[in-house]
């Protein structure tokens, strides 16, 4: 998760339904009718849809907005995304290191 739509995990931890494209990891972390809306990627016009939907239902907002934080408590927990990101460093850390091993080879004199 590091470094990918934090403004969003943010929003929907702070209680706030969103709505993103279906695009990347977007519709990952915004669960469609549950916690915002998703809209097609490269459509505006759907884009505008899904935000009137969400600004003429407050009801509706509001209970996005509380599944949204129940759901980002659960997914987005230090204790949960931590170790993740641990791992993923150690890997690239490896990755490097056998990369680097494998161009030394033929350059040493």
């Amino acid at each position: 998760f590091d470094g990918t739509a934090r403004a969003v995990r943010e929003a929907l931890a702070l209680g706030k339904p969103c709505v993103v494209a279906d695009y990347g990891m977007l519709p990952d972390i915004v669960k469609n009718s549950e916690t915002g809306l998703v809209a097609a990627d490269g459509d505006p016009a759907d884009l505008a849809r899904a935000w009137l939907e969400l600004i003429r239902d407050p009801q509706r907002r509001a209970r996005m907005g509380q599944a949204a934080r129940l759901d980002a408590e659960k997914r987005f927990r230090i204790d949960e995304v931590g170790p993740c990101l641990e791992r993923f460093y150690e890997q690239l850390l490896a990755n490097r290191a056998a990369l680097r091993s494998q161009t030394k080879v033929g350059y040493e004199k």
